[in-house]
């Protein structure tokens, strides 16, 4: 699977190099010959993006349906090299490695500034499915019982949930400051955002942030259903409590 993600990474880098050039600037704003040539080299140029991102996407599903593939085939071996018992400790890792994933994922999506850019779809749904794959898997498998009751009393369990605690308390006030902000915007095109409504929607992007270090936390302690839960809630309220303040047209 990591072969597959490389190659598909590499492959993106080796079809953005084949964009031609930005053509270079006229000597002259006032030379009509000259600015029309370099719109059609522009023209060309984005012709020419296209098509090498209409091919690029196609062999991106390939990638991406290649890496699920691979991944469930691996579970498979895993679940039947393992015994019943024990299967719930691979669903979970398979969450944990599905949630980190899922962040890289939305990173590649969101990030670059090439005129080749990372299809959504080849870059999300892969890990969206494992992490559907893990939650079942994770429900349906019963949990292997402590061998001793030293095992059953972990130490760090009251830290873990603190962590746990915070996290879901700060994902729900990001979520509760967002909506006030959301809900006294108005129009921001028309009027003037009022102070208070940026203030909030700045305090909401910050409580997201610190659930989503409790989120990370909680990821590390192999909590990864909590763990995406702050990872994903709070930073989306917090983002659109932001972008509310903001005019679009």
């Amino acid at each position: 699977m990591i072969l597959i993600v490389a190659g598909a990474v590499v492959d993106l880098s080796i079809t953005a190099g084949k964009v031609p050039e930005v053509p270079a600037p006229c000597g002259e704003l006032e030379d009509a010959f000259c600015q029309q040539e370099r719109n059609e080299e522009f023209d060309e140029r984005l012709d020419r993006a296209f098509e090498l991102e209409e091919d690029f996407d196609r062999r991106a599903t390939f990638y991406a349906a290649a890496a699920l593939a691979a991944v469930l085939i691996g579970l498979a071996v895993a679940l039947r090299r393992t015994e019943r018992a024990a299967r719930r400790e691979i669903f979970t890792d398979l969450g944990v490695a599905s949630v980190v994933g899922l962040g890289a994922g939305l990173i590649l999506a969101a990030g670059g500034d090439s005129l080749i850019q990372t299809p959504t779809k080849a870059v999300l749904y892969p890990p969206l499915i494992l992490i559907a794959v893990a939650t079942l898997g994770t429900l349906a498998t019963p949990r292997a019982p402590a061998k001793t009751v030293a095992a059953a009393e972990e130490p760090e369990e009251p830290r873990a949930r603190v962590v746990v605690y915070a996290g879901f308390a700060l994902t729900a006030a990001a979520v509760l400051v967002a909506l006030l902000a959301f809900s006294g915007r108005g129009d921001p095109c028309v009027d003037d955002v009022p102070g208070w409504v940026e203030t909030f929607g700045a305090v909401a992007l910050v409580l997201a942030g610190l659930g989503a270090l409790c989120g990370v936390a909680c990821l590390f302690a192999r909590r990864w259903m909590v763990a995406l839960v702050m990872l994903s809630v709070g930073p989306v309220f917090g983002m659109l409590a932001v972008l509310a303040t903001v005019c679009w047209n």
